[in-house]
């Protein structure tokens, strides 16, 4: 039976935390960038002063962050986590080739135990790097239990996470093509289940199947349900879906439509019209044939600011600076395979925006993270300028150099709600981190026996 070890927690006395001296990158409605202390209470930031201005007698604990970036966590708004434990297992496969082989080999093989040590390593990993958000894109809900499972892991990682409920990943074909049958309810009894509705760092949304997988009388039910249990809902969408749901009255606020690579600038201009948000994988996006180009700048100029989402890691790297990366490569590679070189082109400073408040408020959570800001939950990770492959570097050019040349080994501190899952480089519970690995190897271990699927060959 699955074992939940830190879902029971409740939160008791928090140090005061005093961050001094770092470069601080808000992502406020100001875009400020200064030298600040930020003061941390009882998981809140409530102050933050130019220079090192704060009595340094009001913290439990104080840390030089003058060597660092201090930047709001990142925010992955779009990752299958279940499939963690499968890392590299669909690198180069087409998108056709992904389905047929994690989707439909593997989903219906997954048990439990598997989706919760996926979860948990996926989560964990993710933190660890610098991601304090995570939606879980959960489309094994094989029954009630691996659906427990899959929330428990994210509980687990300690990271603050959006759990998105979709579908089984059994009898995959009549799910997923023009299918009739109805969105499982189990949700019902998960958000009357003070396992997860008391845990502060949980909420949840819906994954729905929408036009691409479903007739519109269906997707028009499915997003009746998730509105009635007042919950928003993410979908996949490729071109004329968008026109689908507009025709049929269904677009608002409350829906985030994931990749959008070949729907119309008019259809993009309907998103925005109807204040709904998006989610581009631009690292799977030009790795996986079969997306189609990642349409950063055209969101832009609909007027949509996107957010950013890593998607799958048995084809890309789970960290968010690989995706910061593929997001600015994205606009070149616009340019050279669409010859549209006629839109402003992006800036890191756009890129981490996009990978922080952006995100934030994408999953309905822009008045608690996503920016530093008084108020707000304490979500912070530290970025360490002086190392080897990012320094030197001025203040000035510090989001270049992070977008640029920073990778997850940079990140030094990881802060979620006020408590530090990741200091010195190092996480602060190597326990659960030797934990996260080891079931995950031992799901591998078995999901490849009960496949048979070996791995390919050079072809050359």
């Amino acid at each position: 039976m699955l074992r939940y070890e830190h879902i029971f927690i409740r939160r008791g006395f928090m140090a005061a935390l005093l961050l001094s001296g770092g470069l601080v990158l808000t992502q406020d409605t100001e875009r400020r960038e200064i030298r600040a202390d930020i003061l941390i209470e009882d998981g809140v930031i409530t102050r933050i002063d130019a220079g090192r201005s704060i009595d340094r007698s009001l913290a439990d604990e104080v840390v030089d962050a003058s060597d660092c970036a201090v930047l709001p966590g990142f925010i992955d708004t779009h990752r299958h986590t279940w499939q963690t434990a499968l890392r590299g297992m669909a690198a180069g496969e087409s998108l056709l080739g992904y389905q047929h082989k994690i989707q439909g080999r593997f989903g219906a093989e997954f048990t439990p135990e598997d989706v919760y040590a996926g979860n948990l390593l996926g989560a964990y990993a993710a933190g660890q790097g610098g991601i304090t958000t995570l939606c879980d894109e959960s489309h094994v809900q094989n029954s009630p239990g691996h659906s427990d499972a899959a929330i428990g892991g994210l509980a687990d990682a300690g990271i603050r996470a959006v759990f998105d409920y979709g579908w089984p990943s059994v009898d995959a074909e009549s799910w997923l093509r023009d299918s009739r049958r109805e969105h499982p309810d189990y949700i019902r009894t998960m958000l009357k289940d003070d396992r997860w509705t008391s845990n502060p760092l949980l909420t949840f949304q819906m994954m729905l199947r929408g036009p691409l997988m479903t007739p519109i009388d269906v997707t028009a039910r499915d997003i009746a349900f998730a509105r009635e249990l007042g919950l928003r809902s993410v979908m996949h969408v490729i071109k004329g879906n968008i026109d689908t749901l507009a025709e049929a009255g269904l677009l608002g606020p409350d829906l985030t439509f994931v990749h959008c690579c070949d729907n119309s600038d008019e259809e993009l201009q309907l998103i925005a019209g109807s204040g709904g948000s998006v989610s581009s994988s631009p690292n799977l996006e030009l790795n996986m044939v079969g997306l189609g180009a990642p349409p950063i700048r055209r969101f832009i100029a609909a007027g949509i600011e996107p957010s950013l989402s890593i998607d799958v890691e048995t084809s890309v790297a789970g960290d968010m600076f690989s995706t910061m990366r593929a997001a600015l490569l994205s606009q070149t590679a616009e340019e050279l395979y669409l010859g549209a070189s006629d839109r402003t082109r992006l800036t890191p400073r756009d890129i981490i925006r996009f990978a922080t408040i952006n995100g934030a408020r994408s999953c309905g959570l822009g008045e608690v993270t996503g920016s530093i800001e008084v108020g707000k939950r304490a979500d912070l990770i530290l970025i360490r300028l002086d190392d080897l492959n990012v320094g030197p570097v001025d203040d000035a050019y510090a989001p270049d150099v992070i977008v640029a040349s920073a990778h997850p080994g940079n990140v030094s501190t990881v802060i979620v709600d006020g408590n530090c899952v990741r200091r010195d480089g190092q996480p602060t519970d190597p326990r659960l981190a030797a934990r996260s690995i080891r079931l995950a190897a031992e799901s591998r271990s078995r999901l490849l026996a009960a496949t048979k699927i070996v791995p390919a060959v050079s072809c050359c």
